[in-house]
């Protein structure tokens, strides 16, 4: 089942519980000593976060253009230059 299609009440259970794991793994936090996270993982797990990024960025750009904001705006608050937004974001934002 897609989170789209559970009932609202099911899905902020699984919010809740989500958040409660969340707390107790930032709680729990790294042990002096351990080895930490195995470099494939980390790579794998680095990865993952740059794709939702970029995919929150390509949202973040759309809005920004259906509200009429320029190119050069966009790249500057993302710290790039305005064509290099354009270039990036310009077909999701289409």
């Amino acid at each position: 089942m897609k989170l789209e299609e559970m009932a609202p009440e099911d899905r902020a259970a699984l919010e809740r519980l989500g958040d409660a794991m969340a707390d107790r793994l930032e709680q729990v936090g790294p042990q002096p000593g351990a080895a930490g996270e195995p470099p494939l993982v980390k790579l794998r797990r680095l990865a993952y976060q740059r794709e939702w990024l970029e995919r929150e960025a390509a949202e973040a750009a759309l809005g920004a253009r259906l509200e009429g904001v320029s190119w050069e705006r966009i790249g500057a608050a993302y710290g790039i230059t305005g064509e290099t937004a354009r270039k990036r974001y310009r077909r999701r934002a289409a």
